[in-house]
């Protein structure tokens, strides 16, 4: 089919160059012009598919963007931001926590503890037990339905945002699916 198409292309051009309606120039770049256009078009049919996902991606980003997020504010008029490293200590007051996806699904019910500087701490149970919610929690990509997160004596949401994100990069996750704890052990501060 593509070799009739330049076929023709060559045979009408030559008519034209005949009849002095046009150069041979001017014929052979039109002709070139053609082909280098329908390889582009063609060769634009196979980025289709990308171009499709790279739109839905960038709608689903700009969705993400223009979201309100509901986020417990601070009950002090400054946020907190220390100039020094927190220490690290944790404690967990009858947290009690339900994903908004899933309003009447307790995650996590009552949950207490306390973690000191520098101590090793370890959460383990079965999968869907809400050991990622806890982390999660702490790095207040949400806020407990009901009881009180501390950091260092402090509520979680009296610290200002963007400080508690450098002290979330001092939380490690491991997860482990039996193996040796012993030899992939992680402080938790």
């Amino acid at each position: 089919m593509l070799g009739v198409m330049y076929g023709i292309g060559l045979w009408y051009g030559s008519t034209l160059v005949e009849k002095n309606s046009i150069r041979v120039g001017d014929m052979f770049g039109c002709y070139f012009s053609f082909i280098i256009a329908g390889m582009a078009l063609g060769e634009a049919g196979s980025v289709a598919t990308d171009l499709t996902n790279g739109t839905s991606s960038a709608n689903q980003f700009y969705h993400i963007q223009q979201r309100n997020v509901e986020m417990k504010q601070a009950d002090i008029d400054d946020p907190i931001v220390k100039k020094q490293p927190l220490k690290g200590e944790i404690e967990f007051r009858n947290v009690s926590f339900v994903y908004p996806t899933s309003p009447d699904k307790l995650v996590i019910t009552n949950l207490s503890f306390k973690v000191r500087h520098g101590q090793t701490f370890a959460i383990v149970g079965p999968s869907g037990s809400g050991k990622s919610t806890i982390v999660s929690l702490l790095e207040r990509y949400y806020d407990p339905k009901f009881g009180e997160i501390f950091v260092d004596g402090e509520l979680i949401h009296n610290y200002d945002i963007h400080f508690l994100v450098l002290f979330s990069k001092k939380i490690f996750l491991t997860e482990e699916e039996g193996g040796d704890l012993k030899k992939n052990k992680h402080k938790i501060m």
